[in-house]
């Protein structure tokens, strides 16, 4: 059953085009993942930009009625979407950054990797820097 609206849209997309949907897979022995793992990041952005857009330009021209508070926002709305985008991903950088784990045992093993390595090229008679 599919859980959004975009993977409602896509499935009737398929059924009515007759494409073969991607859920279904004769030659998988695994269990089947939910349309919406399908779905292509791609896919779904191009259908919610789309959607965003045909609602935009439909208020813009006056054919779906806003409220006139509103009315002096809208042809600045797709800057502000741009703008606001930007600045939650860099928020999301910087959390990350923030966030950053250490992970002494990855440290531990790439030095005992490093020294391994070393060994194996000082046995092949190859100069290294150290």
């Amino acid at each position: 059953m599919p859980s959004t609206l975009v993977d409602t849209l896509i499935r009737r997309f398929c059924l009515a085009t007759r494409f073969p949907s991607p859920v279904h897979s004769a030659n998988t022995h695994t269990t089947k993942a939910p349309f919406s793992i399908m779905t292509t990041k791609l896919v779904r952005f191009l259908i919610y930009s789309f959607a965003f857009l045909s609602a935009w330009l439909l208020a813009l021209n006056e054919i779906i009625p806003v409220p006139e508070a509103f009315a002096e926002f809208i042809p600045a709305l797709p800057l502000w979407v741009i703008v606001s985008f930007g600045a939650y991903s860099l928020a999301s950088i910087g959390w990350s950054l923030i966030t950053f784990g250490d992970c002494p045992e990855a440290h531990a093993e790439l030095l005992k990797e490093i020294a391994q390595a070393r060994d194996e090229l000082r046995r092949a008679k190859i100069t290294i820097d150290d």
